[in-house]
């Protein structure tokens, strides 16, 4: 089970939602289905795009069985 549900908005209008980790860093995939190609973030490069405001937190939440945050 996932440990989290996280949505990112891209300042292009794309909806990514968190669908894991590769090591230590954040993988997401789009919500549309237009295309195959994730994002992946280490957690620095995912805090530094947040607050510039080139990537904004839609929702976050942990899943009801996990006490692990994204």
């Amino acid at each position: 089970m996932w440990g989290c549900f996280m949505t990112v908005k891209t300042m292009g209008g794309r909806v990514y939602v968190f669908v894991g980790r590769w090591d230590s860093n954040m993988v997401f995939a789009p919500l549309d289905g237009k295309d195959d190609e994730v994002a992946i973030y280490s957690p620095d490069e995912f805090k530094k795009l947040v607050s510039e405001g080139r990537l904004v937190q839609l929702e976050q939440k942990k899943a009801a069985k996990s006490k692990q945050y994204c």
